[in-house]
């Protein structure tokens, strides 16, 4: 049986693969954030060494550089041998993500992407053993993409004994980025609920429904998206369904809901998706700051008893892409130097969410609790 190396055994604190992107290089500014402020030494991976030096030389450290490509396991391997921890941003991860994850758990180093794809995270969640057997620890959709969601699905199950069923909403006026945008047409028609203890599929507006959130959001018609929660809110909480719903205008919500069953059959049309990839905007263009600064999100998680008792967890801030640069290089920097469970886990798994989310508080973060009558 392998094991994780011990502390000195690598070069580098963190290995960022995929700092050229746009998420990429927020993430790569916020880890040169932190090695000035607590030394956290790092370095940068990818397949295009002009993009990656660029990004290098625009850093205060200054990090080296590792070219290697997603075909190249042993390079792979090799390169995530060299740091404590392995941070992902490169993406599509249903195509991008596995060759990066098995060379870092080869490697014995610990794991962190920042993902939401159901795909992808349904695969890795199944290579859990292989992580425990290496004894390092994989965080998956350490972002935006789950971090507020896992939190605000895991508090409205406070005090819950038999959590039966859990209805996420997400509202935000948040901008996306070419590689989101991406990533959301190359899915295509690979998403899913959770029902009952099983995964059936999900298509865009299966569901509508309204969710009643504090003012001055007030009541929201709100249509079902396959977000990364169906995936693990059921690890986080041991919810037996699960749906995750984003809050839009009442026209719109319902034509998408009405539209449901055919646009799950056209968008499984390779021609379909690949259309939907050149209209998104190149990788690496995405909000500028003013623009992220802007974009603020609510979370409303509403859970449900096996007695019928409803609670609601609710999370909020802004700049969802700042905040995803935050959460997985906090990670990264809790992974490199403490203990952690082993295994294959979600956010809230991995780290108490209370002492975690502190590192969120530049982006307005907060959480809280609210009954049904709230």
């Amino acid at each position: 049986m392998t094991t994780s190396k011990s502390q000195g055994d690598e070069d580098v604190d963190v290995l960022l693969y995929g700092a050229t992107g746009y998420t990429g290089r927020l993430i790569a500014d916020e880890v040169d954030r932190r090695n000035k402020t607590e030394g956290l030494t790092f370095a940068l991976a990818g397949r295009d060494k002009k993009r990656l030096d660029r990004v290098s030389s625009s850093l205060s450290a200054a990090p080296t550089t590792v070219v290697v490509a997603l075909d190249d396991p042993k390079g792979l391997e090799r390169a995530a041998r060299r740091a404590r921890v392995v941070i992902s941003a490169a993406g599509p991860f249903r195509t991008m993500g596995p060759p990066v994850m098995e060379a870092a758990v080869r490697a014995g180093s610990h794991f962190i992407d920042i993902t939401g794809e159901q795909a992808f995270l349904r695969w890795a969640y199944e290579q859990d053993a292989k992580a425990q057997d290496a004894g390092v620890t994989v965080v998956n959709a350490l972002g935006f993409d789950v971090v507020p969601s896992d939190i605000a699905a895991l508090v409205s199950t406070t005090a819950m004994q038999d959590v039966q069923k859990i209805d996420i909403c997400i509202a935000t006026n948040a901008a996306l980025s070419g590689g989101t945008r991406r990533s959301m047409a190359q899915a295509g028609g690979r998403s899913w609920w959770y029902d009952d203890g099983r995964f059936r599929r999900g298509p865009p507006g299966r569901f509508l429904r309204a969710f009643r959130f504090p003012e001055p959001l007030g009541d929201r018609t709100a249509v079902f998206v396959p977000w990364g929660d169906v995936v693990t809110a059921p690890r986080s909480t041991g919810a037996k369904t699960v749906r995750t719903f984003f809050s839009t205008q009442p026209k719109t919500a319902k034509r998408i809901h009405r539209l449901w069953p055919v646009t799950h059959i056209v968008s499984r049309l390779p021609p379909v998706r690949r259309a939907m990839a050149k209209r998104a905007p190149p990788p690496g263009e995405g909000p500028d700051a003013e623009e992220r600064a802007k974009g603020r999100f609510t979370i409303l998680a509403e859970a449900t008893d096996a007695d019928g008792l409803v609670q609601r967890g609710l999370t909020q801030g802004r700049d969802p892409y700042g905040l995803t640069a935050a959460a997985a290089v906090h990670g990264a920097s809790i992974l490199a130097r403490h203990d952690a469970p082993r295994g294959v886990l979600t956010p809230t798994q991995a780290f108490t969410f209370g002492p975690f989310s502190e590192a969120l508080k530049p982006f307005d973060f907060e959480w809280r609790v609210r009954s049904v009558n709230e």
